[in-house]
């Protein structure tokens, strides 16, 4: 037998090279297999990262009169049924209203010459209402959960409550649960009844007065807002505020109506 280093005169070579060059061949394609595997799995990882969750919608229940949607740069007339992303406005005109459905049950009122952006929507759900005036009836959130409505002068947090909003009466106005306002780093809690003047230097909550009143007797008529958990609550306090200050409106009977829940798929 010839020794590794013994030079082949069949091939012009010593054994002991092509043993080495064997070897490195073998060491150079398993470097290249696992380099092919790990972009493979990089890729893998960077699409799974990428990949979005189901985007939470909103539903238009109803409208009245002319209501239009902004997504970007498109425009069109709005239609009950319409599915609503985050991102997207909604522009009321004069005598016009439009009732949307929230992931969760909540239900809110634009009503007219109003302009509302759905900022966010699920668990830390964000609206910006730049003018106008805004009807909602939030269901029960959970601890992780959060509803807050920005307008260019102040920011409402709430959890399961029904207020009014508005930017022209400059008012937020509670029917039940409790709104915390803030303004230039003032914070105060409005409950059940109560309104807050959020064009006074001060925030405070103050008695309901008559003015904000009829808007939180609209919440009892947005379509939904039947299914809600504290709907026979919003009932009772506007029928007392109703008898107490000689109001000729009570409110109507509660109304099963199915769930209009919608992901994207």
């Amino acid at each position: 037998m010839s020794a590794p280093g013994a030079f082949d005169e069949l091939t012009g070579t010593r054994k002991f090279d092509r043993q080495r060059s064997l070897a490195l061949y073998h060491v150079t394609m398993f470097s290249r297999k696992l380099q092919r595997t790990a972009w493979i799995a990089l890729a893998l990882l960077i699409v799974l990262q990428c990949k979005e969750e189901p985007k939470l919608k909103a539903r238009i229940n109803r409208t009245k009169g002319s209501v239009e949607i902004v997504s970007g740069t498109t425009k069109k007339a709005a239609a009950v049924g319409d599915l609503l992303l985050p991102g997207d406005r909604l522009v009321t005109g004069s005598d016009s209203s439009v009732d949307l459905l929230f992931p969760g049950g909540s239900v809110l009122r634009l009503q007219q010459s109003s302009d509302l952006t759905l900022e966010e929507l699920g668990a830390k759900s964000q609206m910006k209402l730049d003018k106008g005036d805004l009807l909602l009836g939030v269901s029960k959130l959970k601890a992780s959960e959060s509803m807050q409505i920005t307008t260019p002068t102040v920011v409402a947090a709430v959890r399961g409550t029904s207020f009014s909003i508005s930017t022209i009466k400059n008012a937020i106005a509670v029917l039940t649960g409790k709104v915390q306002v803030e303004k230039d780093g003032q914070s105060v809690v409005a409950e059940s009844m109560k309104e807050v003047r959020t064009d006074e230097d001060k925030l405070q909550s103050a008695k309901l007065s008559k003015e904000n009143a009829d808007q939180l007797r609209e919440i009892l008529e947005i379509e939904g807002v039947q299914n809600l958990d504290d709907f026979e609550e919003m009932q009772k306090n506007w029928a007392g505020f109703a008898l107490e200050n000689n109001l000729d409106y009570l409110p109507a009977a509660k109304q099963e109506l199915p769930s209009r829940e919608v992901r994207e798929k």
